[in-house]
């Protein structure tokens, strides 16, 4: 299950950024660009 938001009923369809990838405390990840990291938790 995917936990981005990609329709909203007042905003309509959202955009998002373009798929990059990244390290982070050693680890390779991907995320989409202008998005905020998501912590490990799970939580924003």
């Amino acid at each position: 299950m995917e936990s981005r938001i990609s329709e909203h009923p007042i905003l309509g369809t959202i955009p998002r950024g373009r798929l990059v990838t990244f390290t982070h405390d050693g680890k390779t990840l991907q995320g989409y660009e202008g998005e905020p990291p998501r912590r490990e938790d799970g939580g924003l």
